[in-house]
């Protein structure tokens, strides 16, 4: 097969769709009696690195006598979420108003309450992002 760089054009990448993910089990569509379906996108590699970088710091440790970059898990966790979370939209002032909440994160874990609910919905947020789906002992190793 000939190599043609015409296949690697911008113009034949096809988007990535949005993923539908039922967060929770306790938000009700009243018409429909279902569970509320979220909308989610994988976000690009350019966006994901920003994040990265921007909650990664420099940690002194004295044991080997320098500072280390480190990453906040959490933080970044946190801004990918928002990041992917088409809907509901967490910048939504009245979204916020009925929560008593202001800010995206803040209504985020309002929303998703319950911890399981929404340790499930950042479990979501890294198989998106990673392209890697957690098995259970993942998951332990990581809450460890």
């Amino acid at each position: 097969m000939a190599q043609n760089i015409e296949l690697f054009m911008a113009n034949n990448l096809k988007p990535v769709p949005d993923i539908e993910y039922q967060a929770t089990d306790r938000l009700i569509d009243p018409e429909t009696g279902e569970p509320v379906v979220w909308k989610l996108r994988p976000i690009s590699t350019e966006e994901l690195t920003r994040i990265q970088k921007k909650h990664t710091r420099p940690v002194f440790h004295k044991e080997i006598g320098r500072a280390v970059q480190e990453p906040d898990a959490v933080a970044i966790g946190e801004e990918l979420a928002c990041a992917c979370i088409v809907w509901p939209d967490l910048k939504d002032a009245k979204l916020q108003e009925s929560y008593g909440v202001r800010g995206e994160i803040k209504t985020l874990r309002a929303i998703l309450s319950s911890s399981k609910d929404y340790s499930n919905m950042m479990d979501k947020i890294n198989e998106i992002t990673s392209g890697e789906e957690m098995d259970g002992e993942d998951i332990d190793e990581a809450k460890n």
